[in-house]
């Protein structure tokens, strides 16, 4: 379950110094072409930043993980789908908050495409479960939201280890 592999991140509160200090990591491996790690550190930044209710910051740093990785992509000749995944998630996750249906339905899109052509998608299918079913239910489809649960609920009692079973269990109910 992506859950227990910490793919989610449940927090209600940020503090500011987290906040400046996530930032501060998510520049410091920009500047060093660390793209994987950056846009690792930019997802759980803009994450928070949605949390906190700071959706210029979120959106900011979406546009900086996108600086990263369209050069990255151009200078190895290939596309990052499993980057490219992370930043369009964090956007739906955004524009989903902002109840902005149009740019939330683009992400959505982008976010399956996405899907489609990673290779290790199913480390991400949870933490995609989840923004689906948060995008379902805010715009009022709740038994797609629903559906996306009850798979993410099936992926979770699937766990073989009981520890992970019950951390998953654990954020689910953390994020409902």
């Amino acid at each position: 379950c992506g859950i227990v592999q910490g793919q989610f991140r449940i927090k209600k509160e940020v503090s500011e110094a987290e906040l400046n200090s996530l930032q501060t990591e998510f520049e410091e491996l920009s500047k060093r072409k660390e793209v994987q790690k950056a846009i690792e550190k930019g997802a759980l930044l803009s994450e928070l930043f949605v949390l906190s209710k700071r959706y210029k910051d979120a959106s900011n740093t979406c546009i900086q993980m996108d600086n990263l990785i369209y050069p990255y992509d151009r200078q190895n000749g290939t596309t990052s789908f499993s980057l490219r995944f992370l930043v369009a998630k964090e956007r739906l996750r955004l524009y989903t908050q902002e109840l902005n249906f149009q740019r939330s339905k683009t992400q959505f899109d982008q976010m399956n495409y996405c899907m489609r052509y990673m290779e290790d998608k199913n480390s991400y299918t949870d933490d995609a479960l989840l923004v689906k079913a948060q995008y379902y239910q805010a715009f009022g489809m709740t038994e797609k939201s629903l559906e996306s649960y009850e798979m993410l609920l099936q992926r979770c009692l699937a766990e073989k280890n009981d520890s992970d079973r019950e951390d998953c269990f654990k954020s689910m109910i953390a994020y409902a």
